[in-house]
């Protein structure tokens, strides 16, 4: 499995670091090395593995995001807010009060000389909840009017003005794994385990059996085993523990 073919790989250092790069337009995976390739496994196998080897300990991963325009392939998205009524961006976020007689408008404007008059019917506003409801923060688009709980947010491309969705933004993701402190440490262990467990399916290769699987299991005693499950011809199951 490749689990078990990249962590001999790293044991063996032919692997330094592994490079998973996920680009979101396509929706594809691209690895350095190659490993789905050379394994001949699917990129959904290959993922797991990686997770696996970090789940061990066995590796750690850093990740970086990069936010890209299709259109003009310059890094340089922003985020911005939108009216969500006429999708205009003057979008601006205020205190707003409700009088009770309907009109509605930000605080700063129902305030004269420290009281709270409003500025439609030119009333004064005693009492919070009865003769006025106070809606907090709101807010409202420039361009028509409108006031709204959220604003829609999408990505413009400062460069072409080309605009994305939200979670629809084009991006490149890196991960890169790198082996951890309890690959040395574990390092003669391990290989001894990789030696053993070889040795194991190549004997019962030769006597008939068909090897199915190869994981590494650790116990909640921190003990390490390396399992070889095999099948006969009589469908029946071998399982070999090699700790």
């Amino acid at each position: 499995m490749a689990f078990h073919e990249i962590l001999f790989s790293i044991l063996n250092r032919e692997i330094n670091k592994f490079v998973c790069t996920y680009e979101r337009f396509s929706n594809h995976y691209f690895f350095d090395p190659p490993m789905d390739r050379k394994l001949k496994v699917t990129q959904a196998d290959l993922l797991n593995a990686l997770e696996m080897l970090e789940n061990y300990n066995y590796t750690t991963s850093e990740e970086t995001l990069t936010l890209y325009c299709i259109e003009c392939f310059s890094v340089g998205l922003h985020i911005l807010g939108k009216c969500p009524q006429c999708g205009s961006e003057k979008v601006r976020k205020s205190h707003y009060i409700s009088h009770s007689c309907g009109y509605r408008g930000i605080k700063d404007k129902f305030t004269d000389n420290g009281n709270m008059i409003c500025p439609n019917c030119n009333k004064k506003l005693y009492q919070k909840g009865l003769d006025y409801t106070d809606e907090e923060t709101k807010y409202s688009c420039v361009s028509c009017g409108s006031i709204f709980d959220n604003y829609m947010t999408f990505y413009k491309c400062t460069k072409c003005g080309a605009s994305y969705k939200q979670g629809e933004e084009p991006a490149v993701s890196v991960r890169i794994f790198t082996p951890t402190a309890k690959v040395e440490n574990e390092r003669n262990q391990l290989t001894e385990l990789f030696s053993s467990v070889d040795f194991l399916t190549n004997l019962l290769k030769k006597q008939g059996f068909s090897v199915s699987k190869k994981a590494i299991i650790e116990t909640k005693l921190g003990e390490t085993f390396l399992d070889a499950v095999a099948y006969s011809q009589t469908n029946r199951r071998c399982v070999q523990h090699i700790g």
